[in-house]
């Protein structure tokens, strides 16, 4: 088993009046723990992202054992094929008001795809949180052509077995003042809405093409559908 460990990480983000030392000191213990993990999944992971990761899948499945944040400007990638397990909950959110921007890159194939899913079996609906894209969160960028060129995307992923945050202001797939792009995903059995965006004003575009999302519930004030 493989195993990153976050406490050095959290350690740093409680020291908060030094936002400096804090963001080198979990910038640090990420680069060490991680080259001194051994290779072969499970991975367990979690805590800050603040360099360029890559969740591969010769290391899946990846267990979440504590909060994930992406921030300093880094982007965690995630393989196709990968599964990504979560602990009850808890989530992932992508930027950080402390830690800065972040983008999550999920882009798995029609025969590989990537699946976030419940670490606790039977899998059954709210019983990890969300995908969190904040306003600190890299949005998607396009050519002329409307294809996508970078920024944050799940794409040919299944999110599942989700829905543990409040009700009412988020859902599987939760976007506050961002814009990734999702596309070819299937948002199902959650027990919130399958995506909740609140982009308020002005408001920016969130693209969602090609995707399937039911067997969600929408709680009164939800937003995305996927009920059914």
């Amino acid at each position: 088993m493989r195993y990153i460990e976050p406490k050095a990480a959290i350690w740093a983000a409680e020291r908060g009046s030094d936002m400096t030392f804090a963001r080198l000191l979990a910038l640090a213990a990420c680069v060490f723990l991680t080259a001194h993990a051994s290779a072969g999944g499970p991975t367990n992971v979690g805590g800050f992202v603040v360099s360029n990761t890559t969740w591969t899948a010769a290391n899946s499945p990846y267990i979440v054992t504590a909060a994930v944040i992406v921030g300093g400007g880094a982007t965690l990638t995630i393989e196709p094929g990968v599964t990504v397990k979560v602990n009850a909950g808890l989530g992932i959110t992508v930027g950080s008001q402390t830690f800065g921007a972040g983008t999550l890159k999920a882009i798995g194939t029609p025969g590989q795809k990537i699946t976030f899913t419940s670490n606790t079996n039977p899998g059954a609906p709210g019983q990890w949180k969300d995908l969190f894209f904040t306003d600190f969160a890299i949005d998607a960028a396009f050519d002329g052509g409307d294809n996508y060129l970078s920024g944050s995307t799940l794409q040919h992923c299944i999110v599942e077995y989700a829905g543990s945050g409040a009700a009412g202001t988020t859902g599987a797939v939760t976007i506050t003042q961002s814009s990734p792009f999702i596309n070819f995903c299937e948002v199902r059995n959650t027990s919130r809405s399958g995506i909740y965006a609140n982009n308020g004003s002005p408001t920016p575009t969130v693209r969602i093409t090609n995707s399937n999302l039911h067997n969600n519930s929408s709680p009164s004030g939800g937003g995305g559908g996927g009920g059914g």
